[in-house]
């Protein structure tokens, strides 16, 4: 049985200035798109809740008609406008929440060091 020859590691060739600055400016793009990718869908979702909640208790401060019977008023074509765009909202941040995660977790891990 021969013993195991364990060579020295190979060292990469001598960079130049230039590949270091494009590595770089790789590396800073990647970190800005792994953040977005990260904070987008939650920002979005807590801004479309928080809009929806201004919005609600805008809609119930109005003013009511008097000579209304009905238990409930009626929503105004501004409440339902508003309502499905908060919908569309919430679920677009909930659609691009985990496409967001894995995307920006491999811009994150895939950045070189220089």
């Amino acid at each position: 049985m021969q013993p195991n020859v364990q060579s020295a590691p190979s060292v990469p060739p001598a960079s130049s200035s230039n590949d270091i600055a494009q590595i770089q400016k790789a590396n800073k793009q990647k970190l800005i798109w792994g953040l977005l990718c990260f904070i987008t869908p939650t920002a979005l979702l807590a801004i479309t809740l928080i809009c929806g909640l201004v919005m609600t208790t805008m809609a119930d401060s109005a003013p009511l008609d008097p000579n209304s019977t009905s238990l409930f008023p009626e929503n105004t074509s501004a409440t339902s406008i508003g309502n499905i765009l908060l919908f569309l909202g919430a679920g677009l941040s909930v659609l691009m929440w985990l496409p967001g995660i894995i995307i920006g977790t491999i811009l994150l891990t895939t950045r070189k060091r220089t």
